[in-house]
């Protein structure tokens, strides 16, 4: 079976990697254009475009595929039998999605109906949810809403990071894919979703990245996890701005004020939340300098009893 693929970041490349590593062909890559990195904003080429470089993968890469006729024509001459499609990060147009004979699949990170759009698995630890997922969903037009192949659930900690979870999908997800490909195309089983049961998420702009430190303790704990694997959470300290990387829940309840740090005798760091339950912030940033331990910033910084996150 020729397979084309479509994806973008580091997990996207992973899962690429798994299905070379299974045999299976992949006569061409899509993914999105090199795009400025760092503080020094050197070009660089997505995971994906680099993995499929090193294996001698024909690389595509489109701004706008929905209006490239060029690369239309491109990925149509390839004559594949089925695409893969993983956090590629735009739209396919429906000439693209119905090329292959076999169609367009998609393996999307929660359990379809629920969380259709960009954010499924931020959008997931940000609710704070036990249990998630992931799906492989047949692609049509319309976003998330294609008939679904195979699902599986994925439990989650009050710990479980995005990282985690993305993690626990590439490599289930490429199980799951890799036992589909191997059976007969006429074996395959479709269900269709239910639209009653339907719920959205969006991308994530700056401005959902601000710390609300009025909010419950656990909500905040879970908008640093959800964060943890991009652009970070963000909040204030002594009028500077800072990123919280990483935090652990810890769910006792202390007297104080909104934000208030507090640390105990092994030096751990803890913040509380507006309900007054606090969570271990155990690694974080401040604006223009690098991502530090708790016990690093701590004796950085020398804390002062009382002060706060804002």
């Amino acid at each position: 079976m020729r397979l084309g693929f479509f994806g973008t970041p580091s997990h996207a490349k992973d899962l690429l990697n798994f299905l070379l590593e299974q045999g299976f062909e992949i006569v061409f890559a899509v993914t999105n254009p090199p795009k400025p990195v760092g503080r020094k904003q050197i070009v660089t080429e997505s995971p994906v475009h680099e993995l499929a470089q090193t294996k001698r993968i024909p690389v595509l890469w489109s701004k706008k595929i929905r209006e490239d006729e060029d690369i239309q024509k491109q990925i149509f001459s390839f004559n594949a039998d089925l695409h893969i499609v993983y956090a590629y990060g735009s739209i396919l147009p429906p000439s693209i999605i119905s090329s292959p004979n076999l169609g367009s699949w998609n393996l999307h990170g929660s359990l379809l109906p629920e969380l259709r759009g960009a954010s499924p698995v931020q959008s997931a630890i940000l609710q704070g949810k036990e249990t998630t997922g992931f799906s492989i969903q047949k692609i049509v037009k319309e976003l998330d809403a294609g008939p679904v192949l195979y699902q599986e659930e994925i439990h989650l900690t009050n710990d479980t990071t995005s990282q985690d979870l993305l993690k626990k999908i590439t490599e289930r997800g490429g199980l799951a894919l890799s036992k589909l490909l191997k059976i007969e195309p006429s074996e395959w089983q479709y269900r269709e979703q239910q639209e009653s049961q339907a719920t959205y998420c969006g991308k994530f702009k700056s401005e959902d990245r601000i710390l609300d430190f009025s909010r419950t303790g656990f909500e905040i704990h879970n908008k640093i996890r959800a964060l943890s694997s991009d652009a970070q959470a963000m909040g204030r300290f002594r009028g500077q701005s800072i990123l919280f990387h990483s935090s652990r829940w810890n769910g006792e309840e202390r007297p104080g004020r909104p934000g208030e740090i507090f640390l105990d005798k092994e030096k751990r760091l803890f913040a509380r939340g507006g309900d007054g339950k606090i969570f271990e912030v155990t690694r974080l940033q401040l604006s223009g300098k690098k991502p530090l331990s708790s016990l690093d910033f701590q004796n950085g910084m020398r804390i002062l009893p009382g002060e706060v996150f804002e």
